[in-house]
């Protein structure tokens, strides 16, 4: 069995060289992603923010208008009451 020699050569320097410069270009890597996906986050959440902001103001809309539509449900009712009694003083008063 041949014997390992303990000694530093440039190949073994140079092997070394290119993990370390791998190494920082996997963690470089990591930190890139890492920020782009946090700024994605960010940028969803300000989203959903924005969605559920116009969500409230149409539900807002929505009950002013269904509100509306109440009154004037009730002024209708109110001229239909009014018209009716109308016709039937007209229909009483015709010979």
């Amino acid at each position: 069995m041949p014997q390992i020699k303990a000694e530093i050569s440039i190949g073994n320097i140079l092997s070394m060289a290119v993990s370390m410069v791998a190494l920082l270009s996997m963690v470089v890597t990591v930190a890139v992603f890492g920020t782009q996906l946090r700024s994605d986050v960010d940028r969803h959440e300000r989203s959903i923010s924005d969605i559920h902001l116009q969500l409230a103001k149409q539900i807002q809309t929505n009950e002013q208008n269904i509100k509306a539509l109440a009154e004037i449900s009730v002024d209708l009712k109110y001229m239909r009451e009014a018209l009716s009694r109308l016709e039937n003083r007209e229909s009483r008063r015709a010979p």
